[in-house]
């Protein structure tokens, strides 16, 4: 949780994944009519699991802050309807996660599902990080990481169930602009892509002609030439005797 804030200066809370595969930051439609956020126009096709991609056409800037303390900064987000599901997917339950009383987390309500209004991208993902600040939970494979908008909980929380069937995944790929490797590939198969019309010299047309009316192919897949002639045709003789 971090507060972002809107035009008129005042903060609001807000629900963040931090996600480093990201190379950009993401506010939900909602959450930026909420602040009233002034919106520009983009044209900008991000690409995600699979390859599936969508085209976002508006971005935002916004300040936000820490709640616990004075750490801050603008950023810009693209701004989309939806960035994912409610995260956790499915309720944790609090007592199997200890979390020493010292420790003051991001999200005190972790474990409850809810929407994810905001995402923070590898941008920022780093600058927010303390590196050596993190402690392990007992019991988990799960670790405590601090940041500077609080601690988190990072990682996978054994559920003492079996296997949710939900998985999710948000690597975000934004294509670069001028794409020099994707013009060069986009290059290459233009150059070797057979022509669907193939054209002719007349030198060319009267030999692919006279090649039709002179010589046959037998039950053998043997060339051989109908009539007794030998007809130089532009430096190419066709003789008698078979053409293997």
């Amino acid at each position: 949780m971090v507060e972002l804030f809107d035009r008129q200066g005042n903060s609001h809370p807000c629900r963040v994944l931090l996600d480093n595969c990201s190379q950009s930051n993401y506010i939900t439609e909602r959450m930026a009519s909420r602040l009233n956020l002034r919106r520009q126009s983009v044209d900008i096709t991000v690409t995600g699991l699979n390859l599936a991609s969508s085209n976002i056409t508006e971005s935002v800037g916004a300040i936000f802050r820490s709640r616990f303390n004075r750490f801050a900064k603008r950023i810009d987000f693209l701004d989309v309807p939806y960035i994912t599901g409610t995260l956790p997917s499915i309720p944790l339950k609090r007592d199997l996660i200890k979390i020493p009383s010292n420790i003051r987390l991001a999200d005190p309500e972790f474990y409850k599902p809810a929407n994810v209004d905001a995402l923070f991208g590898i941008q920022l993902f780093y600058k927010l990080l303390c590196s050596r600040d993190q402690l392990e939970i007992q019991g988990q494979k799960a670790v405590l990481q601090k940041t500077q908008i609080g601690w988190i909980i990072a990682g996978e929380v054994s559920l003492n169930r079996s296997k949710s069937s939900m998985t999710m995944c948000h690597l975000i790929m934004k294509p670069m602009q001028n794409d020099a490797t994707d013009s060069e590939l986009t290059r290459f198969w233009a150059l070797e892509q057979v022509p669907s019309n193939q054209f002719l010299s007349p030198e060319e047309q009267a030999c692919e002609s006279h090649f039709s009316e002179n010589v046959k192919r037998n039950d053998e897949l043997t060339f051989f030439q109908c009539n007794s002639k030998v007809i130089p045709c532009f430096g190419i003789q066709v003789f008698e005797k078979p053409i293997y």
